[in-house]
């Protein structure tokens, strides 16, 4: 999988064959929330503490399973105190590059002449002013600059995961479900084709 664009492209492999489904959602989560993070100590953190969400999250869906499970020790023997703190940090840059894809996701509805007509009255010109004014609520800004700045900027190495999570979210999610860490981390269908539908609109999104 290619994250980022151009000369900043960051390369994420993900092998189900190689790693259980909630690593892979881990990596792939990791890179969304911190692209152009280059501290390797600090992403390790997140991504373990990650694991560790997913693997309670997984028993509390089904706490009368009594499966024997093999697991990485680091992932389970955390202090509870830094995973809640990481996954507040994720749940928290998760929100906001949920924010930039929907205003990718009017980019891409402007160079489709069929979704184009979907579009609502405000996007008559989608700008990247424009867009910003329109998800500024969603955003909780006042001024449309600081969406471009805060959620835009931040997110344009992954925007293409971003709007293909947001896309594939909407179409095979419960509304309640939408883009929770679970669907990253549990739901294997989830990732593949969210990591599918990027390596397609990457390109597309100006």
């Amino acid at each position: 999988m290619t994250t980022g664009m151009g000369g900043s492209a960051l390369e994420v492999e993900i092998d189900f064959k190689r790693m259980e489904v909630y690593e892979c959602g881990a990596i792939l989560l990791t890179t969304l929330v911190y692209p152009t993070d280059q501290s390797a100590v600090g992403n390790l953190a997140l991504f373990r503490s990650l694991c560790a969400k997913a693997l309670w999250s997984k028993h509390l869906m089904n706490p009368d399973d009594e499966s024997p499970i093999t697991v990485n020790p680091r992932y389970v023997f955390l202090d509870t105190d830094i995973v809640k703190r990481n996954v507040r940090v994720v749940e928290k840059r998760l929100g906001e590059r949920m924010v930039a894809a929907r205003m990718a996701i009017a980019f891409l509805k402007a160079n489709d002449t069929e979704a184009a007509a979907t579009l609502p009255a405000e996007l008559s010109r989608v700008t990247l002013d424009a867009v910003a004014g329109f998800v500024k609520a969603a955003a909780n800004q006042e001024d449309s600059k600081n969406v471009t700045y805060r959620f835009w900027k931040p997110s344009r190495p992954v925007i293409h995961l971003a709007a293909a999570a947001a896309i594939i979210g909407q179409r095979v999610l419960a509304p309640e479900r939408l883009n929770s860490l679970e669907a990253f981390l549990l739901f294997r269908e989830y990732i593949e084709a969210v990591v599918s539908m990027s390596r397609d609109i990457r390109d597309r999104i100006v």
